[in-house]
């Protein structure tokens, strides 16, 4: 599917490709199409796009306006949406994906080879306005069940981008996939801005034919065909598709595809044990820590200073401290501020995660601050480091340890497929807590809801566990 010729390619799609210069004519009759329903600056625009080369236009195209983009996934309800709109004061709504009875009433047009549904909106009189110079508003994830609408500039955007091309320059990146949902500001800023920042050919194609569907189910089979037949140099992925992908690999009996250079985790702690895997299996590997509150990205745990366990140096872009309690601060680049709270300005934003910093600059992060377990002998533990050494067994998908105010510790185990055993679940926690102190072994667990509405209610898109909701669900399934 690739040639000599695609060197020039900005976009690539399922059905169609544009050089730099024609996709710059997409952008521009975007741009026409929008102004024309008068979306001009300062314009709200809500979408919930499938990604594809539309999505990329109809971003760009917003830019040129200096409109505000909300970017929704499109997992979202209809009246998740509607909430969300109401309170950004969103006049227009842009979908891809609507069922027949909407498509008959909904005017739309053709985008970058992709038919787009618009329809208008009321803007309610109680919408909050966003800070003076927002270009995008992404919403954060929302583990708490209070996701905050966070206020970007695009300048902030593209600084954080350009400190990511900065450090990969070297790896002479040819061709990117979007293998994220456009709506996780990682895929927006750290695979579409730097991709076009660098020259990059972004390989823009429906979350199903790259193996993602919804929120949480993933094909690693779809997905790994997808890298071999697009020969695919760089990729985003989370914590639990990376997993995913590699016990696919073991299982068949595969290597990566040796067309990739550089594939990132983040999201979520990988752990060492994940990463050593897929050394083992060809995967170049680098894990990286951001926050919506900065653009994304701020570390990257690349060569020559690469560590294990790590999650590497500050990029240009960003200057991080560690508070006296361990808490990390975030001084540049900061968001505009949270919608309807008072701007942020040039005030160091407290980014609730606790890490470590070595000598060298590298840092590691230990886990969140509000998270911290107390239990009720005293004792304080951070679940993420036992949610990291569960999920380091290759059998365990995802962990969710409890116990605050309880005497002991329990966990909620989803494993990696149907086929793994009570008693292969119980031989690994045991191994886990042979090796570590008493009051942080897992005494009782129990498996997790499978089914796709559960995952939703329990896990943001970008994987992190609604901690509070999983504990009240299946506290009555724990013996504590």
């Amino acid at each position: 599917m690739t040639n000599d010729k695609e060197a020039n390619i900005a976009v690539q799609g399922p059905n169609d490709s544009w050089c730099i210069s024609a996709w710059q004519g997409v952008v521009a009759t975007t741009a026409e199409v929008l102004r024309a329903i008068n979306v001009n600056a300062g314009t709200v625009v809500i979408s919930q796009l499938d990604n594809g080369p539309a999505f990329i236009a109809i971003d760009q195209a917003l830019e040129l306006l200096e409109a505000v983009h909300v970017p929704l996934p499109q997992f979202f309800t209809d009246e998740q949406v509607n909430s969300i709109g109401d309170l950004v004061g969103a006049e227009w709504l842009l979908e891809t994906s609507v069922g027949e009875r909407v498509a008959r009433q909904c005017d739309h047009v053709q985008i970058a080879g992709n038919d787009v549904f618009k329809r208008a909106r009321i803007r309610r009189s109680g919408a909050i306005k966003p800070h003076d110079g927002t270009g995008l508003i992404t919403f954060t994830s929302g583990s708490t069940g209070n996701p905050k609408g966070v206020c970007l500039s695009r300048a902030h955007m593209r600084s954080v981008s350009d400190g990511i091309r900065e450090v990969l320059q070297r790896l002479d990146i040819k061709r990117h996939l979007s293998a994220l949902p456009y709506g996780v500001l990682l895929e927006h800023v750290a695979g579409i801005n730097t991709a076009f920042s660098q020259g990059t050919t972004i390989v823009s194609l429906p979350l199903a034919s790259v193996g993602l569907k919804g929120s949480s189910s993933f094909d690693p089979c779809i997905f790994d065909h997808c890298l071999r037949a697009y020969k695919i140099e760089s990729v985003i992925l989370l914590p639990q598709m990376l997993k995913a992908w590699v016990h696919y690999l073991e299982k068949n009996s595969l290597v990566a595809s040796v067309s990739l250079k550089f594939v990132a985790a983040g999201g979520a702690p990988v752990g060492k044990a994940l990463i050593q895997r897929s050394t083992e299996l060809q995967i170049p590997v680098h894990e990286g820590y951001g926050l919506s509150e900065g653009g994304s990205v701020q570390t990257l745990n690349l060569a020559p200073d690469q560590c294990t366990g790590g999650v590497g140096k500050s990029l240009p872009h960003s200057k991080l401290t560690l508070g006296d309690d361990g808490e990390i601060w975030l001084h540049k680049p900061v968001m505009l501020g949270y919608l309807g709270h008072p701007p942020q300005g040039e005030q160091p934003f407290p980014t609730g995660d606790l890490g470590v910093q070595s000598a060298d600059g590298t840092w590691q992060i230990v886990g969140r601050k509000k998270n911290v377990i107390v239990t009720s002998f005293g004792r304080n533990v951070s679940p993420e480091w036992l949610e990291t050494l569960l999920c380091e067994q290759p059998i365990i998908a995802h962990a969710v340890v409890i116990g605050d105010s309880m005497p002991r510790l329990a966990a909620v185990i989803w494993p990696v497929d149907a086929n793994v055993t009570r008693l292969q679940i119980a031989e690994a926690i045991k191994t886990i807590n042979s090796g570590l102190p008493d009051y942080a072994q897992v005494a009782s667990w129990c498996f997790g809801s499978v089914d796709s509405d559960s995952r939703q209610l329990e896990f943001t898109p970008n994987g992190r566990p609604k901690r509070l909701t999983i504990a009240e669900k299946y506290r009555s399934h724990l013996q504590i």
